[in-house]
């Protein structure tokens, strides 16, 4: 029969070292993903609700609109950029 593996024992000051670990890069985590969500919400956003509520944190999309989508797409150099890099 095989011997099952026991867990290995952290000292005190391990188990302090990666609490402050695991907290420390759930909080690179937040710093770092909330400004990409940040951006996919405001082109998600209707204008001008996002107008309005300029300065203020987004957590989901203010309204739903792809008019900025359309803007990037109807503009003529985007499309000749995107041939040239394919």
């Amino acid at each position: 029969m095989k011997k099952m593996r026991e867990k290995p024992k952290y000292s005190k000051s391990e188990n302090i070292f990666n609490i402050f670990n695991v907290i420390l890069m759930l909080f690179l985590l937040i710093v770092t993903l909330y400004p990409l969500l940040f951006s996919l919400f405001a082109s998600l956003s209707d204008s001008q609700q996002l107008a309005r509520n300029f300065g203020s944190m987004l957590f989901w999309p203010l309204g739903f609109s792809l008019d900025a989508y359309r803007a990037v797409i109807a503009f003529p150099l985007i499309r000749t950029g995107l041939s040239i890099a394919i």
